[in-house]
């Protein structure tokens, strides 16, 4: 177990998960997880406050390796190898509350393999997506969307995506971005 500073514990919150690669916590508590191998994403929760999970049941399934994560206005948005998803979501359901909705066109965060992981970011004033793109090996140039961080606005009606830009390039597995909390740096 990792040595916690003085004042604080450690404990282990569930064992067993398949290969389990990001997180994020709901406001009640929930942990939403991506596990990719499985196809799905995981809910969490510690119902009985042990600091221990003991519900643990499939949120989503039939992913295409699910990554990045982020909830933002109703939704808890996902990104898989060839897209972003959306989908209704308020902290405490243990399903979707309807199905998912494409956010991003087909293609327009590259196609899977390389460095497959896609993450998400949501401005804190809800109208810009941010997802981070892999390269698809470990050296070379490619060509965007592959290497980048890719800016979409959201703010339009039904939450589609739209004028994507570039915000960052030459990068070759940029995981876990995120905007420093109440600000849009």
């Amino acid at each position: 177990m990792p040595k916690a500073p003085a004042g604080f514990k450690v404990t282990l919150f569930r064992a067993g998960l398949s290969h389990p690669r990001h997180l994020i916590a709901a406001s009640n508590g929930d942990v939403l997880l991506a596990e990719p191998s499985e196809d799905q994403i995981t809910i969490l929760r510690d119902s009985d406050s042990d600091g221990r999970a003991d519900v643990v049941q499939p949120f989503i399934e039939d992913l295409d390796r699910p990554h990045g994560l982020a909830i933002h206005g109703g939704y808890l948005y996902f990104a898989d190898t060839v897209r972003v998803w959306r989908v209704p979501y308020q902290a405490g359901d243990l399903k979707p509350r309807g199905p998912k909705e494409p956010v991003t066109s087909d293609g327009a965060i590259g196609p899977g393999g390389g460095h497959w992981t896609r993450n998400v970011a949501i401005s804190s004033d809800g109208s810009q997506l941010f997802v981070s793109i892999g390269s698809a090996g470990n050296i070379g140039e490619e060509q965007a969307p592959r290497a980048t961080i890719q800016s979409f606005r959201i703010d339009g009606p039904g939450g589609a995506a739209r004028d994507q830009a570039t915000f960052a390039a030459g990068l070759r597995n940029p995981v876990g971005i995120a905007f420093l909390p109440g600000t849009n740096r």
